[in-house]
């Protein structure tokens, strides 16, 4: 157990100095460029379609006619997010917008990312290998006709290195001649009730510098709606995504929500009190090492190598910290049985209670401090939530183990006369054995028939207390021999 508590304690200070010093490279500061819509276009609060899964929620807050000039000011894959001179913030699809004469290469490791001398990537010569991102100028376009559905289309441009050849459009950013602003959202979690009276009538200039950007803004009758993609709210027994807040003269008036999901802990009693947000928005990735990535000037996520390292290296130092971090996570599991075992045997040293009082105690500390661990755990650490009834089951299966364990204990080293730990064994015997047939009758009709030995044995405790002397018998039943007839 010391070696487990050393363990878990340099693990929780890798995790801190990770969390801490580690930093994220994304390019902040690029400036917004403008573009203009080709179509009447729908305008999403997040980069996808209307609708909500467990992680994201997306509305559509308007329409922009085609022609509309637009400042394009973040990228996240083939969605854009624009502002336009009303004051309208939110995202498009890339298809919406203007394609520009310079182009970015994204898809650069797949095999047919190359120049072709002629629209046909099965068919042309490769002019040049695409092997890194890099910006392109476009020259022509054309739509290559395959079959009567199947039409791909390809620009032609020019290298960096003067190559001129063919490329699929698909690997191609279509407007991303300048890369637009990557912005890291962190993730923020609060309890509802407490979030807005924290937050209602105050300036939504601090709101923005307290959680970044907003993902979209939606201009209504003297006021505007800020949508927050990466705030979620929990009301009970509803986690509610894609926070809106609603604005009159730069004053946060109200708050709403984009859409919401139910969570089964939020129906256990205590779970909006145990839920802590500084839990929650500090020590989310505690078990993440290293968690965050680095990012080039493109955006692209980059792995940097401090220094090189040999295999053998390599594989000792993963041992180290999945073992650390196995001892972390395991002592997180057991704190509340420790607890209650630790109780639960000062209480048991007092020889004035009897042994049904002891595992009363046993059996109400683990269930109740088990039930506080678990909904403690689900309301504040995300993982669990995605695994709710894996970790119940093992919850509910640790605190049963446990009042066994307790209650054969009990029953063999406790004396039930002078209550003392103080029972050794004086020997065994079977008193007896039946044999037994277990017939299984399967879903579709067969049968299965099992045949095993039902043994019982008796064994004999005394009590080493030489003022106390007693004995007693304890009967188990166990089976053996199990074989199918």
């Amino acid at each position: 157990m010391r070696i487990l508590i050393i363990l878990s304690i340099i693990a929780a200070i890798l995790t801190s100095i990770v969390n801490i010093f580690q930093f994220d490279e994304r390019v902040f500061n690029s400036e917004p460029f403008t573009s203009s819509l080709i179509k009447d276009t729908e305008i999403y609060s997040y980069p996808s379609l209307k609708g909500s899964t467990d992680e994201w929620s997306s509305v559509s807050i308007g329409q922009a006619p085609a022609g509309s000039r637009v400042n394009v000011l973040e990228n996240h894959f083939s969605w854009y997010k624009i502002l336009l001179n009303n004051g309208t913030m939110g995202w498009v699809k890339e298809t919406n917008l203007q394609a520009s004469k310079g182009a970015l290469t994204k898809h650069y490791n797949n095999p047919l990312c190359a120049l072709f001398d002629k629209p046909d990537a099965r068919e042309g010569k490769v002019l040049k290998r695409i092997d890194k991102r890099e910006y392109l100028t476009i020259l022509e376009h054309k739509n290559v006709r395959r079959s009567r559905t199947n039409i791909t289309p390809y620009s032609k441009v020019k290298a960096p290195d003067g190559t001129i050849g063919w490329i699929k459009d698909y690997h191609l950013e279509r407007i991303g001649w300048k890369q637009p602003r990557l912005i890291d959202r962190r993730t923020w979690r609060f309890s509802k009730a407490s979030f807005i009276s924290n937050w209602q009538g105050r300036d939504i200039s601090d709101f923005i510098n307290k959680f970044s950007e907003p993902s979209a803004i939606k201009m209504i009758d003297k006021g505007k709606i800020y949508f927050f993609n990466n705030i979620y709210l929990y009301d009970g027994t509803r986690k509610e995504m894609g926070l809106q807040a609603k604005t009159t003269d730069g004053k946060i008036e109200s708050f709403d929500r984009t859409g919401r999901i139910t969570k089964w802990i939020g129906y256990f009693p205590f779970s909006e009190t145990l839920r802590s947000s500084i839990l929650m928005n500090n020590f989310w990735d505690v078990f993440d090492l290293a968690g965050h990535k680095s990012y080039d000037k493109y955006g692209d996520a980059v792995k940097k190598t401090l220094f090189e390292m040999s295999t053998w290296v390599r594989v000792l130092i993963l041992i180290v910290v999945s073992a650390t971090f196995l001892a972390l996570f395991y002592l997180i599991l057991y704190l509340p049985y420790f607890i209650t075992h630790k109780i639960a045997y000062h209480y048991s040293l007092n020889r004035k209670l009897a042994n049904k009082i002891i595992l009363f105690i046993v059996a109400g500390g683990a269930i109740v401090l088990g039930y506080f661990y678990f909904v403690f755990i689900n309301v504040n650490i995300g993982v669990f939530n995605n695994w709710f009834l894996l970790h119940f089951l093992f919850a509910l299966g640790m605190t049963i183990g446990f009042i066994g364990k307790w209650r054969a204990d009990l029953m063999y080293k406790r004396c039930a006369q002078c209550r003392d730990w103080s029972g050794v064994s004086n020997g065994s015997e079977k008193i007896g054995s039946i044999e037994k047939t277990l017939e299984t009758t399967y879903s579709d009709g067969h049968k299965t028939t099992e045949k095993g030995v039902e043994e019982h044995w008796i064994d004999h405790r005394i009590c080493t207390n030489q003022n106390c002397g007693l004995t007693w018998d304890v009967y188990r039943t166990f089976w053996s021999g199990w074989s199918r007839a």
